[in-house]
């Protein structure tokens, strides 16, 4: 049975407080600033690493390659440091709202988190924060067919609990999780984990079928080295309706940071 749909529209408001981001809280990690350096690739490349990553998923276990149309896109390149402007954030394609779990302005919740150096980041407010807060990527319209996610993520904090939900038109078909390392998908316990500071891509496929369940793929990578962390498949939970979006929230559960990049949604054309 699907979960019920995230709170989506809460009243989000926010502040100018434009005070720098966290760094990562252990060594031996990868170096921020190369962190930093490495992600400065012309809008080109960006664009060409979006396009082949919603080609190369489908390829990937078998679905085809056909063409696909982008729902939602962003990559924050050339977007001014910043808190934005309290309601979303700049968006290639589509619309990144900011939400927060109790329906809370986003100033009094998240003070910090923005845009900074081409990334989005969620922070809490001096570490106390007890409620969870992110963004939603509202697709331009429903995905009708298989569909493609991706997105960066890296966890600056070893406390950080991150949540990422695939939503429908009913529901949430897929759910992933990461707290304190410790990765779980749609409620499964995984046996791999994540390492602090370190950047990941994770890509979601969802796809329909004509003579048995509805499927999704979910693999997690590490950027830098290109070294799979792990991939999970499964049967989508009461089936595959038109998505809609994909929520980002850091949790509330216990203090934490983390960047977001570039962030993708898109289905393929039948």
């Amino acid at each position: 049975m699907k979960q019920s749909r995230p709170g989506q529209g809460f009243p989000c408001y926010l502040g100018s407080d434009k005070s720098g981001p966290p760094r990562p809280e252990t060594e031996p990690v990868p170096p921020f600033a190369r962190m930093i350096s490495m992600r400065r690739v012309p809008f080109a490349r960006h664009a060409l690493w979006c396009v082949l990553v919603v080609a190369l998923i489908p390829m990937s276990i078998g679905w085809g390659d056909g063409a696909w149309t982008t729902l939602f896109f962003a990559t924050f390149t050339d977007v001014p440091d910043g808190p934005g402007d309290g309601l979303t954030f700049s968006t290639d394609v589509g619309i990144l709202e900011t939400v927060t779990e109790n329906g809370a302005p986003f100033p009094a919740v998240a003070p910090l988190s923005g845009i900074y150096d081409e990334r989005l980041i969620l922070t809490d407010k001096e570490g106390k924060n007890k409620v969870g807060f992110g963004v939603y990527a509202r697709c331009r319209y429903e995905a009708l067919r298989a569909t493609g996610l991706a997105f960066d993520v890296t966890l600056l904090k070893p406390s950080t609990s991150f949540v990422a939900e695939v939503t429908d038109t009913s529901g949430v078909d897929i759910s992933i999780s990461i707290r304190r390392g410790q990765i779980t998908v749609n409620g499964e316990p995984q046996t791999t984990s994540t390492r602090v500071a370190v950047p990941y891509n994770v890509q979601i496929l969802m796809y329909p079928s004509d003579s048995g369940p509805d499927i999704f793929v979910v693999t997690v990578r590490e950027i830098e080295t290109g070294v799979v962390v792990g991939e999970w498949s499964g049967q989508i939970p009461g089936g595959m309706d038109p998505v809609t979006g994909l929520l980002l929230m850091k949790s509330g559960e216990s203090p934490g940071a983390l960047w977001l990049d570039k962030i993708i949604i898109a289905h393929g054309e039948e």
